[in-house]
């Protein structure tokens, strides 16, 4: 299939600077360090998408915050790869493993306005559970949203 893309868990050696600079784009006020600890630390669980040598994606989350509560932290797609299902397929098999792990919920908050996030969300069981005005300025409100395991 020329579409073909693996999804792999995230190797520290050879990702982190593929990882930061894709998120960067998306996210460019977030610090290198903070970056690291959330991808990194322990409670961290991520998944890359890749075809060949190119890294298409990544999902990332942490687990447990509280009560089996996992917490998803980044799903990026590089713009050239969206609507090719590389979302869709991370999503789903960051929420097996949380499964695997016996969580009992996954959360996930993403900018309102970010309408294709929420459907995707909302098209893997994920409910809107509150919304949070204002949250990174004015106007930017947030959107928490959660799936029951």
């Amino acid at each position: 299939m020329k579409n073909a893309f693996q999804i792999r868990s995230y190797s520290s050696a050879s990702d982190f600077s593929k990882l930061l600079k894709l998120n960067l784009e998306l996210n460019s006020d977030e610090n290198e360090a903070i970056f690291r600890n959330d991808i990194e630390n322990p409670k961290a669980r991520v998944l890359v998408a890749q075809k060949a040598d190119e890294i298409l994606g990544f999902v990332s989350a942490s687990l447990p915050y509280w009560d089996r509560v996992a917490i998803i932290q980044h799903l990026i797609v590089k713009k050239e790869h969206r609507g090719n299902g590389i979302g869709t397929s991370l999503l789903k098999k960051i929420i097996d493993l949380c499964e695997s792990e016996k969580m009992k919920k996954v959360t996930v908050q993403t900018a309102l306005w970010h309408w294709k996030a929420i459907r995707l969300y909302k098209k893997l069981g994920f409910i809107p559970v509150a919304v949070f005005p204002d949250y990174i300025g004015e106007g930017n409100d947030m959107v928490w949203m959660e799936r029951n395991l």
